[in-house]
């Protein structure tokens, strides 16, 4: 079978063409060989058996313990490991937005009939809480929506 390598080589723009990516990482793996890889940064190299395009890697699932799918992302060949470990932040940052939204998204409409408790806040309250969205949010996760990575 060849190699899918040149039809892959499009950078990952939007969370559903990262899990596209993952989906197909097992059939990817089977062609790839692992070059180099970093326990701090998360992060592997990997080389295309049949054309020796390069790719890198990122697990984005924690909760595998290291076992999760990997999620793969084209190189060039002479990528440093900043260029990769900054890649690989920015499909971990992607995966955080998506987790934050779809819980925003969760928790439902303010319907009151309360308002929230929070200080200087005249929202209303989401079902099942004393807080409006954004800060029913704020306490669980520990930032407004948003505001995550200095937005």
């Amino acid at each position: 079978m060849p190699c899918r390598c040149s039809e892959l080589r499009g950078k990952l723009a939007t969370w559903l063409d990262v899990t596209r990516r993952i989906s197909l990482a097992p059939d990817l793996q089977k062609s790839f060989r692992q070059l180099y890889f970093s326990h701090l940064a998360g992060c592997a190299i990997w080389e295309c058996n049949e054309c020796t395009l390069h790719w890198g890697s990122i697990q984005l699932s924690p909760e595998y313990h290291g076992m999760g799918p990997y999620c793969f992302f084209s190189i060039d060949s002479d990528s440093g490991v900043e260029e990769i470990r900054s890649e690989c932040q920015r499909l971990q940052r992607m995966k955080s937005e998506q987790e934050d939204k779809v819980f925003l998204e969760s928790l439902g409409e303010e319907v009151g009939p309360n308002t929230c408790s929070a200080p200087n806040c005249n929202r209303l309250s989401i079902r099942h809480s004393v807080k409006c969205r954004e800060h029913h949010f704020l306490m669980i996760r520990g930032y407004l929506p948003g505001s995550r990575y200095g937005e």
